[in-house]
């Protein structure tokens, strides 16, 4: 069993949830470095899903620990990376991880809510986000400002366990609204985005989707 299994089987389940939802304090620290570890090979999935370029203005909604936009700047050297995330603790750490790109001025990092996203309209070339829509609080505002700030041909991936699965692990039952990928794909099709398609990885502790889509031209 991982050592992830195993540090969220020794609290209880509302806690784990509460903290997957939006870490906080140094138990959040705890998880989010944890998350690195766990949410590895979705992430993997998702990269590879947002097939970057050079120049690409990428946005990751919910980063969390910052491993993913570590890895996206190294593919977008002369392009711009921005983040969102609406848990502070998440923030402070992400911040520190991708110190050097901050420094440099590729990455932008700040907290922020996915219902009220702090960008222009039609800014980005790509848009990814693993692991959040369970926790969204309106997501039918959320699609609809994902839509807004995405350019024509902008692809977004979005990184998802089934609901099959998570409705299987007891602390999801706190704080989650689990989603069938079917049911993202019809999210991106109701709001817009053409070329549905989804990719499954299970090297993760579970199956992986990335679902992904593109903007029409």
């Amino acid at each position: 069993m991982s050592l992830f299994r195993l540090f969220l089987r020794a609290l209880p389940e509302r806690i784990v949830a509460k903290q997957l939802k939006k870490p906080s304090g140094l138990l959040g620290l705890a998880f989010g470095r944890m998350m690195s570890k766990g949410n590895a090979g979705i992430n993997e999935l998702v990269l590879d899903g947002l097939d970057l370029t050079l120049r690409d203005h990428v946005l990751e909604v919910g980063f969390g620990h910052g491993a993913l936009i570590e890895d996206i700047a190294k593919q977008v050297p002369n392009g711009q990376i921005f983040g969102l995330d609406y848990s502070k603790t998440m923030v402070k750490q992400a911040i520190s991880r991708n110190r050097r790109s901050i420094k440099q001025g590729r990455v932008r990092l700040v907290t922020g809510d996915i219902s009220r996203l702090p960008y222009e309209d039609q800014t980005m070339t790509k848009i990814a986000t693993v692991n959040t829509l369970y926790f969204w609080p309106d997501v039918t505002k959320g699609m609809s400002e994902l839509a807004r700030i995405a350019k024509p041909g902008a692809r977004l991936v979005i990184g998802i366990r089934d609901k099959t699965e998570m409705d299987q692990i007891p602390f999801t039952k706190h704080e989650f609204t689990t989603i069938s990928v079917d049911d993202v794909k019809k999210l991106l099709t109701q709001h817009g985005w053409i070329n549905i398609r989804s990719e499954y990885s299970d090297v993760d502790m579970m199956g992986s989707y990335a679902v992904i889509g593109e903007r029409p031209e």
